[in-house]
């Protein structure tokens, strides 16, 4: 079961996307808030797999909900807005997607697809590597990631130091 937090200071906004979850069985809604503030108490305190983020709200907006929890863990964020100026901003704050009003089913749909690939992966953050594959003059070598001192980059190059 998929836990989410639908956060959007507009009734109307948390009810459509209330509205479009019930075609998702697995999804379960844990809360509602309708500020940033709410909404950082119940990333706190919630034990939440996905929110679905306004940008703009009064209090904290979603970017500084998004930005103020711990880099790399859940839950996933998808914002939901009517502004598609604060894309590039979402994804640095690392959002899963990004939404924009008036919500359809279809995009909405591919949005929880991709949160769900993202919750089946093993580690649900960042991939881990055990080995780098280098070439040296004609053949490929493996270099266990372990034995790695560092990378350093040399013009259009990097050298790795193990």
């Amino acid at each position: 079961m998929i836990r989410a937090l639908i956060v959007d200071d507009e009734p109307l906004s948390r009810r459509t996307v209330r509205q479009l979850l019930r075609s998702h069985a697995d999804v379960e809604i844990a809360a509602e808030c309708a500020d940033g503030e709410a909404a950082r108490t119940a990333m706190d305190t919630l034990d939440l797999d996905l929110v679905f983020l306004d940008v703009r709200m009064p209090e904290l907006s979603g970017l500084d909900v998004a930005r103020a929890r711990t880099e790399g863990t859940r839950p996933f964020i998808v914002f939901v807005t009517a502004f598609d100026e604060f894309a590039l901003p979402a994804f640095d704050a690392e959002a899963t997607d990004y939404l924009t009003k008036p919500l359809t089913q279809e995009r909405f749909d591919i949005a929880l697809a991709r949160v769900r690939r993202m919750l089946a992966r093993p580690d649900r953050a960042v991939p881990q590597i055990d080995r780098l594959v280098a070439r040296v003059r004609d053949r490929d070598v493996f270099i266990a990631a372990e034995t790695v001192d560092y990378i350093a980059a040399d013009d259009v190059y990097v050298v790795v130091h193990s």
